[in-house]
């Protein structure tokens, strides 16, 4: 359900300032099950704190829903990101590229994939990912699927997103408000000139939260969610809470870090609190 929630797969580092690892392995397991933890992903970092390759397999987030397996490389030029490299157990891949303006904000970032013919010889891979982009793209059709273009204001803020899918044929554009202390009060999706989603935001000392919010065709709204983040004295979140108009949306979330303020436990809770998976991060 986190994904749903979500929208998004963040690819976040989980360095710290003055960090001293290079890679970072979690490790999963069910319920109460500690004695039964699987690897399920694996991240590798630059001596910049920048996330350079990751993988998951059998990585979940919940008994209900799965995450896809995939391998991914990430490509920087000095700090900003500039390509990301994903591929799946298929043997298919998607590049994402991303474009830049002179402040070094991000202006846009278009989306290829890669299919396999299904005559064609596989790829050359390294543990499932691509080498190069000579080995990738041999005997496989591209396709342009999704451009996304971002615009600011005179703060930096992104006041404004748009996501055109080639693949699927439809357009979003998603309008982003903020308040004097240039925190996200608002994000307003639609479609074409239709409101389909409103996302509210609130904010306290140690904690925010937001509602989401659903519009018909008529224009009536429905509140499906609300999720609450609490935050430690880092600024770190801690837990987390989904209050939601269907019950097994319902979850919470429990998170650890160590002294350095890396990750290294993440515990998901059904709605009655019980475990339902835990994740452990180890810094190598």
């Amino acid at each position: 359900m986190k994904q749903y929630l979500a929208g998004i797969i963040i690819l976040a580092s989980f360095a710290a300032t003055g960090q001293n690892f290079t890679t970072c392995k979690v490790y999963q397991y069910q319920g109460n099950d500690s004695l039964n933890k699987q690897l399920v992903s694996e991240k590798t970092y630059n001596s910049k704190g920048k996330l350079t390759s990751d993988w998951y397999k059998g990585y979940r987030e919940d008994l209900i829903e799965n995450f896809e397996n995939k391998h991914e490389k990430y490509f920087y030029e000095d700090t900003l990101l500039t390509k990301i490299v994903s591929g799946d157990d298929n043997g298919d891949s998607t590049y994402i590229y991303f474009f830049y303006n002179e402040k070094g904000q991000k202006t846009q970032e278009v989306h290829h994939t890669y299919q396999s013919h299904p005559d064609a010889t596989n790829a050359r891979h390294n543990n499932g990912l691509v080498i190069t982009m000579e080995d990738d793209t041999r005997n496989k059709s591209r396709k342009i699927t999704k451009r996304i273009s971002y615009f600011y204001d005179e703060r930096g803020n992104t006041v404004m997103r748009k996501d055109e899918d080639l693949q699927f044929h439809w357009r979003t554009n998603d309008s982003l408000v903020y308040d004097s202390k240039n925190r996200l009060v608002e994000l307003s999706s639609y479609n074409g000139n239709k409101l389909e989603k409103k996302m509210k935001y609130t904010y306290s000392k140690k904690a925010y939260s937001y509602i989401y919010i659903s519009y018909k065709e008529n224009g009536d709204s429905d509140t499906l969610y609300k999720v609450t983040k609490r935050l430690n004295g880092n600024g770190k979140i801690t837990d987390e809470k989904v209050e939601a108009k269907v019950s097994y949306w319902e979850s919470s979330t429990n998170m650890k870090y160590n002294k350095k303020g890396n990750l290294i436990r993440e515990t998901i809770f059904d709605r009655k609190g019980n475990p339902e998976i835990t994740h452990i991060y180890v810094y190598e």
